[in-house]
């Protein structure tokens, strides 16, 4: 990894967050690059405190990108920008980028998805959640499942208003359609994820609602569809002032409980209801998988892997 060039776009609490990752892992083995834009970036610290009075490319020791001085498809490049803005991103850094990372879920329509296909070799999409030990045996039940899954219950909670305290409402991301927020692209892991193993999605009915009233973006979605010969229901909110998240999957002999807040999963008789098995994972750090993963050019998290499933996704977004 000896003189590696990182790129990054997007330095607000994901993009500074994705600094550090990348810095502990490479240290002085790579050079690392701004692509910097008209918001002047204050450091943004792990705990999401912000010292808006340093500012985050000289305490992160970036060098300004030059397009004029750089040779061709020499970055490993990290777009963290707001989501409305990730394909215009990408185009401009396409030139000069082995491979790019960028944040869920990539994009903002199907005609986006569309065309960000042409950059499938180069573009992986940050899901850090599926290298969660919890989300590796959720998709490998989705896939090698003894029996055929009756049902999948998705259920997310949390409010977003506390994730980033440096920010009002009228600045953040997910709470701008503007931006390209709203809650379906800002919690869509657990739901990409379960699309990777199906070909197709008819949606059954749909609740939607604005529950914070300085945002014009949709905080609650609940809606039931069918996957294939699954029923899917999903319920996600980032209005909420309870914390869940968790996946229940059905099928003809087993309930399998997954639960993200107390990392566990378990498996119940579903005749008799009876806990068969309970196991219980200690929480390791997503982002550094993630980024190991990305160097590496692993498959896992690419658009060539993602993109038949972001197809199903997008049309969800067209329901909106």
């Amino acid at each position: 990894m000896l003189d590696m060039k990182i790129l990054f776009r997007g330095l607000g609490g994901a993009g500074q967050r994705h600094i550090r990752k990348f810095k502990t892992i490479l240290g002085n083995n790579a050079k690392y690059f701004v692509k910097n834009g008209a918001w002047q970036a204050y450091l943004i610290k792990e705990d999401f405190s912000s010292s808006k009075d340093t500012n985050a490319i000289d305490f992160y020791k970036l060098e300004n990108f030059d397009k004029t001085l750089m040779p061709q498809e020499d970055f490993y490049s990290i777009i963290a920008t707001r989501t409305s803005d990730l394909v215009k991103e990408i185009n401009e850094i396409n030139d000069f980028s082995k491979k790019i990372l960028v944040e869920k879920p990539g994009f903002n329509s199907k005609e986006e998805l569309d065309y960000l296909k042409r950059f499938n070799e180069k573009v992986y999409i940050g899901l850090q959640r599926r290298f969660n030990p919890l989300t590796v045996i959720y998709e490998d039940l989705l896939k090698n499942s003894n029996e055929e899954i009756n049902s999948i219950s998705i259920n997310v909670k949390s409010n977003c208003k506390l994730w980033h305290p440096y920010q009002s409402s009228k600045d953040f991301y997910a709470l701008n359609n503007d931006m390209g927020g709203g809650v379906l692209k800002t919690e869509c892991h657990e739901l990409i994820s379960t699309l990777i193993f199906f070909n197709k999605l008819e949606l059954v009915n749909l609740k939607k609602d604005k529950k914070f009233y300085d945002s014009n973006v949709f905080t609650d979605i609940l809606f039931e569809a069918s996957l294939d010969n699954a029923k899917l229901n999903v319920n996600l909110s980032i209005s909420n002032n309870e914390t869940e998240r968790f996946i229940v999957v059905k099928t003809h002999s087993f309930i399998y409980e997954i639960d993200y807040i107390s990392n566990s999963i378990k498996i119940f008789d579903r005749h008799n209801n009876q806990c068969l098995r309970k196991l219980e994972y200690e929480e390791i750090d997503l982002f550094t998988l993630q980024a190991l993963s990305f160097l590496a050019g692993d498959y896992k998290n690419s658009l060539l892997e993602l993109f038949d499933s972001l197809n199903l996704f997008s049309k969800l977004l067209g329901d909106l």
